[in-house]
This record gives structure tokens, sequence and C-alpha cells, in this order.
């Protein structure tokens, strides 16, 4: 990690080894890991897609109905301030909303706290893009997936529909891509399977419950195993 790095955390300009590069132990992000953030990576100390993904962050927040209380062009304004601060020619951007401090563990009863971190990058390996790379699939399905991707504007989304072919290894290489339209896509109503639905919920309420780790973890193992399948879209 370079400590000569200048980061943006609520206000104060730091270097990673200070004492000030923190936030509050008592802030739900911490307590309840509730908050958003979005990744993002400079070329030529110019960002990539910035506003992109500043509205991918506006959605997962509203996605978690987490209010910020910042503007789009202030959260863009301190990015840019970031990259001036840096003299990385490549380097990643990742910026945290969190829901603020909490005063009975549950509930924020703060501000949202507005992070803003950058890590050098090097040159790309172009021998990658000459090569390609291999890669596998998975069945598992992360949790609100719609909050990195908008499905209602495909035309304008970054995820690729790949064609994948199996290799002697057993893993899989890029055979085609292109941008998905919206009728290549599933419909949005599909996009969770009903014991997908429920055994959230379950997790959510055990939490809320404050319910033994063990029996929490029992009854989703049961659930999950015994009774239903989660599927796929």
């Amino acid at each position: 990690m370079d400590n000569t790095a200048q980061w943006y955390i609520d206000g104060r300009w730091v270097h990673p080894h200070e004492a000030e590069a923190a936030i509050s132990i008592n802030d739900t992000a911490i307590l309840r890991a509730y908050s958003v953030f979005e990744s993002l990576r400079t070329y030529d100390r110019r960002p990539f897609h910035l506003d992109d993904h500043l509205a991918r962050l506006y959605r997962s927040a509203e996605l978690i109905d987490l209010d910020i209380p910042y503007t789009r062009e202030q959260i863009a304004a301190v990015v840019r301030e970031v990259i001036a601060r840096n003299a990385y020619k490549h380097a990643t951007i990742r910026i945290f909303v969190t829901g603020g401090e909490t005063e009975d563990s549950i509930l924020p009863t703060g501000k949202p706290v507005l992070v803003v971190l950058i890590t050098p990058l090097g040159e790309r390996d172009m021998q990658r893009f000459a090569n390609g790379v291999k890669v596998i699939t998975t069945h598992l399905q992360r949790i609100m997936p719609e909050a990195k991707t908008n499905m209602s504007h495909a035309t304008s989304c970054s995820i690729l529909r790949v064609t994948v072919s199996p290799s002697r290894s057993g893993q899989y290489s890029l055979t085609n891509w292109h941008r998905p339209t919206k009728r290549s896509l599933p419909p949005r109503r599909k996009r969770f399977s009903p014991s997908y639905r429920l055994t959230t919920w379950l997790s959510a309420m055990a939490n809320l419950a404050h319910a033994p780790l063990s029996w929490n973890s029992a009854l989703l193992t049961w659930w999950n195993e015994a009774t239903f399948k989660i599927t796929p879209p």
C-alpha cells in the first residue's frame, strides 16, 4: 500500500497510515454491513465511465433505502479531486457511502459517511488480450444482482452474454461475446425463485431477532437442502 496516497474520508484528506483514516466503530457499515460501494478505474488519470458508476451507486442505495445526502456532482467532484491529489497514471477508485453512526446498533441516526479511496495500478498485460483468459461457470447468484445491473436499460448496461466452450482441463474459454438486447435478457419477475426470496427473508428475520448463529445456520441449511433448491435465472 502506498502510504503517501491521499484519501477522502468524511470531509478529511488523510494518508492510509494515519489514525484519521478510519470511520466510527458505531457506524452501521461496521455493525450491520449497511452501506453501498462502487469501484472503477482510471486510464491516464481519467475516470472510466464515472457517471455510469455513480448511477449504480445510487441504484444500490435505493435498493436498501439508504438516502445519500450528496449529489452526484458532489461525489464526482471528490473523485476528480482524489485523482488530482495523487500522481497515479492508472488507478482503482473505490467509493463508499456508509449508513452513518447508530445509537442502538441497529438504526442509523447519524449522517451517512462518504469515503473515496485510490490505489495505483500498473500497465495492463496486453498478452492476456492477445491470448484470452479461461473462465469457469457457477450456479450461484449474488444477492440483489440488479444493484449492479439495470435490467430495464439493457442497451446501456455493460453486462455481456458470454458463449463458452469447455477445454480439456475442464475449464471454459470465451469464444464469443456481445452486448445483449432487451429481448435476450430474462424477464425481471423471474430473476429470483420463490425459495430464494423466502430464504433471504428468513435470514433477515433471524438476524433481527438476534437468533443464535447455530440456529440460524441450521434453519437455512435445512430449508435450502432438505426442502428447496435455489434456482439460478
